[in-house]
């Protein structure tokens, strides 16, 4: 079996359809080592961030989330997916309920699901998306629908940006490609990231892997077995951008198509990865990443937050802390400010178990913790860097 899929990985390097990135030896590629104790630098939590905000999310009595999976910011408002729940809502910025964007239905107005979204800032409409009916669907903020574009493939995630839509494809599809760039009408541009055609076919969207805007246009896209994120112009060019290193601690590049062997590794605690939770501003680069398990901790998920800061080139990551067990993120970025959520139970678990983080929230008294009717629903914390 390792034979057969070492042979189609190198038919891949070698042929003129594999897509594969040129030149990746002499890449730019801004490289993280996770071991470089100079530039990766580890520190507590709110020595590196703080609280800038919260915002206490606020629904109307028919709608709900549970889960914030895509975050995006408008011009005057916030929009949140739980794809679970099928509920893609708008909040004004104290964090209101507006309205409900996506009627779930079979209609052609309608969506059967909605996977996921991407907001076009240049026309201010949300661009929804199904997996089962294969489309994108345009819709005005307040609801309203626009147009719908039929895809060729099922899709996972997508992203938007000059007039192109970026799409993590799953692995189902035809292809045998995990990424496709396509035009405003939705035919193939070109498709990368060749995958074996015997690997077991498995959605891997909330797992890892992650697809979102470049700030320099474009796309950044990694996949769910990689520590290679990628920048993926709208004329279709890319390269490796971030590259995360670590010795044995980092699952190897030449085996990113083992799944199985992945998972069952991280199912341990034996690697550090990247997770489906990164975003780029213009000087940063904020991301979370999961940390090997170390033989004094108990539990094999150590989540953290931390960011490269593209001006001095030094990474700054958090010492594992409660609340990032806890918590989701990053979702979205504003330069040296980044969202994530929390719900508000388990915000207020922190309260009660964590003497620093409830002085931090003793400076928000308008956020309502003893209101039991709704501690499931998330709240927005938007963090700012400290150093």
């Amino acid at each position: 079996m390792k034979i057969k899929l070492l042979s189609i990985l190198l038919l891949c390097l070698f042929t003129s359809c594999s897509n594969s990135p040129k030149n990746e030896e002499v890449s730019n590629s801004i490289i993280i080592d996770i071991n470089d104790y100079e530039n990766f630098i580890e520190k507590d939590f709110f020595e590196i961030f703080y609280i800038d905000t919260l915002i206490d999310l606020e629904f109307k009595e028919d709608f709900y989330l549970g889960n914030l999976y895509r975050f995006k910011k408008g011009i005057n408002e916030y929009y949140a997916l739980d794809p679970f729940l099928g509920n893609l809502i708008r909040f004004s910025k104290d964090g209101k309920a507006l309205n409900r964007i996506g009627e779930i239905g079979p209609g052609p107005m309608e969506m059967p699901e909605i996977d996921d979204f991407a907001y076009d800032q240049e026309n201010n409409e949300l661009l929804l998306s199904s997996y089962s009916s294969m489309k994108i669907s345009r819709f005005k903020p307040d609801g309203k629908f626009v147009s719908s574009i039929k895809l060729k493939e099922q899709l996972d995630q997508f992203s938007y940006s000059e007039d192109r839509y970026a799409v993590s494809m799953t692995y189902f599809n035809s292809l045998y490609k995990n990424f496709a760039l396509l035009n405003s009408e939705g035919d193939t541009i070109k498709t990368y990231f060749p995958f074996p055609t015997d690997l077991s076919p498995i959605s891997l969207k909330f797992i890892s892997g992650h697809i979102t805007n470049s700030i320099q246009g474009g796309f950044l896209f990694n996949e769910p077995a990689s520590s290679k994120i990628y920048s993926i112009s709208s004329n279709g060019d890319f390269e490796v951008k971030y590259e995360f290193i670590g010795g044995s601690d980092v699952w190897p590049e030449r085996n990113k198509d083992l799944i199985g062997d992945f998972f069952q590794t991280l199912s341990k605690g034996e690697l550090t990865y990247i997770t489906r939770f990164y975003e780029e501003s213009t000087d940063y680069f904020f991301f979370n990443i999961n940390i090997k398990k170390s033989s004094s901790r108990a539990q094999i998920i150590d989540p953290r937050f931390g960011y490269y800061d593209h001006k001095d080139k030094i990474t700054y990551v958090s010492k594992s802390h409660e609340a990032l067990l806890r918590m989701k993120g990053p979702l979205e970025v504003e330069n040296n400010m980044f969202y994530c959520y929390i719900s508000k139970a388990n915000l207020n678990e922190l309260k009660e178990s964590d003497k620093e983080f409830a002085d931090i929230l003793d400076n928000f008294p308008h956020l309502l913790l003893n209101d039991l009717s709704d501690f499931d629903t998330p709240v927005l914390v938007r963090f700012k860097v400290r150093i």
